[in-house]
């Protein structure tokens, strides 16, 4: 597939994704609760040689399937355990995404709209960041885009809808690819990657009056090679953990996760509508043109170009619809939608370049570009507003990104003007760059004292001595006890009372808090040894009081 991809495109797309995705990848330590603790699973799967079971210190860990842990512990191998290994697979990932969305522009309206398309889907502030983390959403993203990309070409590859009776040596390829791509999904996340690509399939196939194709899926070969991908660890992870690992992953981490606020990301209805928004801000103003065309062209719906646009709406709303029926919520939840959003709004933007200078001016308040420019300006002059509500880790960003935006949104609206869209395209995608590159060489620092453990652990174990001692954290966010596991490779427990404080007697243990706690008024069977302070954390050594 991908020796269709023009050198110059190529070269252009590695650039812009090295910047995006690879520039300063290791540069910040890992922050969250997920990033810390998928990190430290790939890192005792690869020490311990089992590669089955998903351990966290020892105890099985199965929230999740097992592929991500599997490309970050190679990526250990080679690279030793760091930042930069544990995000590889993120962002060799998001770069197969990117090339999914080059193929399917290229073959929908030709190398330029293929162009757009993956430099849109890389400048989002959705897929970019996820490209940066250490986590499985992009890891699933991508092998659903492979499918949806695979399915795509299947449909409307050379001259659409599998021209032919029989099943040339290239269509067999991409269905077995398809059908690999499906299995890796679920490796990847769970059902989710079965349900969302199939149920696109029957609809597209049911609403254009296409279910005559749906023998030529071969759905036996199918079963037989999603089960020939996914059998072998699902099968030996149930008979190395029984019904635990039945009732973690499936029952409690997917339906569960689906249909009961458990996991506390309860989200309003029309969150993931609002993470496509902002997520793909201010490209994501072009959906609007294509939905009107969508709807527009209902009724020729069966033919060709209709089609095509159709399948990538159910790309796009597929997730969101299935997400959006959840209880539970994330922003990476969107994330297989994002290639589709790329497609479409990249669609706009060629048509938009086809713009003939020499042609009388369209009226600007109907042109969604000219809206779009100005968004970005209202934006940056709003954000020092609104900027102490967003609980920016660095005060200073809020100022250089409302200038930024501003600025973008000024030089953009010039070009507009003028009538050079290129260059106003352009504008937009070499601010994002510009706003990485001075972000991981400027800033990153700051972030990493604020949102990372990884100071605070070089600290402890530099500056305190600590040597493998029982580690216990209260009354802070849980992320700092992630972290702190992952840096120290010892294992931090949280705790909510002295109750929860246990250790072998006569050894001494680190206990981390906040600034302000009053160790007078927690422990009664403990003793504090010695108390240090450091980013507005404090490390208290304690050891059980004599009897």
């Amino acid at each position: 597939m991908f020796r269709r991809i023009q050198p110059s495109h190529l070269l252009l797309i590695l650039g812009f994704v090295w910047i995006l995705f690879f520039l300063g990848l290791g540069g910040l330590g890992l922050v969250g609760p997920d990033e810390p603790r998928y990190a430290q699973i790939a890192r005792e799967m690869l020490v311990s040689g089992d590669f089955v079971t998903p351990r966290y210190f020892g105890e099985p860990w199965l929230e999740k399937p097992v592929l991500y842990y599997w490309l970050a512990a190679a990526a250990y191998s080679i690279f030793g355990v760091n930042e930069f290994a544990a995000r590889l697979p993120s962002a060799l990932a998001a770069l197969l995404g990117v090339f999914c969305v080059y193929l399917v522009g290229r073959q929908r309206e030709g190398p330029l709209e293929g162009l757009f398309s993956s430099l849109v889907l890389a400048a989002s502030i959705l897929y970019f960041s996820l490209a940066r983390a250490a986590s499985t959403d992009m890891v699933f993203s991508a092998a659903m885009a492979v499918a949806w990309t695979s399915l795509f070409l299947l449909l409307f590859g050379d001259k659409g809808w599998w021209r032919g009776s029989s099943t040339s040596g290239s269509q067999r390829g991409l269905l077995l690819t398809f059908y690999v791509f499906l299995g890796l999904a679920t490796l990847a996340k769970g059902p989710a990657g079965l349900v969302l690509p199939l149920v696109s399939l029957a609809v597209i196939l049911g609403v254009t009056g296409r279910r005559d194709l749906a023998a030529r899926f071969r759905p036996v070969t199918g079963v037989l090679v999603l089960l020939a991908v996914v059998l072998p660890w699902y099968g030996l992870c149930t008979l190395a953990n029984g019904w635990g690992f039945v009732e973690e992953f499936l029952i409690r981490h997917n339906l569960e996760r689906f249909f009961t606020d458990r996991y506390e990301h309860p989200q309003p209805f029309w969150f993931f509508p609002a993470v496509a928004l902002i997520g793909f801000f201010p490209w994501s103003l072009q959906l609007i043109p294509s939905a009107r065309g969508l709807f527009r062209h209902a009724d020729r719906w069966r033919s060709l170009a209709a089609a095509q646009d159709l399948f990538l709406w159910l790309w796009l709303l597929t997730p969101l619809v299935v997400f959006s029926l959840s209880r539970s919520k994330l922003p990476g939840y969107l994330l297989p939608a994002a290639p589709a959003m790329a497609l479409l709004i990249g669609h706009q933007v060629r048509l938009w370049l086809k713009f003939d200078p020499g042609e009388a001016r369209p009226r600007w308040f109907k042109d969604f570009f000219f809206y779009q420019a100005l968004c970005l300006i209202l934006t940056g002059l709003a954000l020092p507003l609104y900027a102490p509500r967003l609980n920016l880790p660095v005060e200073s960003l809020a100022a250089a990104a409302s200038w930024l935006l501003a600025g973008t949104g000024v030089l953009a609206l010039l070009f507009y003007w003028r009538r050079r869209r290129t260059a106003s395209v352009s504008c937009y995608l070499a601010s994002v760059a510009l706003a990485v590159i001075l972000v991981t060489g400027g800033v990153f620092a700051q972030v990493d004292a604020a949102e990372s453990s990884r100071q605070l652990a070089a600290y402890i174990q530099e500056e305190k001595g600590f040597r493998d001692q029982p580690l216990f954290v209260y009354g802070i966010s849980r992320n700092v006890a992630y972290g702190l596991g992952f840096y120290l490779n010892s294992p931090a427990r949280i705790i909510y009372s002295e109750g929860d404080v246990h250790y072998p007697r006569g050894r001494e243990a680190f206990f981390v808090t906040s600034l302000d706690f009053k160790s007078e008024g927690f422990f009664a069977r403990n003793q504090v040894e010695g108390r240090a302070e450091y980013q507005s954390r404090s490390i208290l050594r304690i050891r059980h009081k004599l009897e």
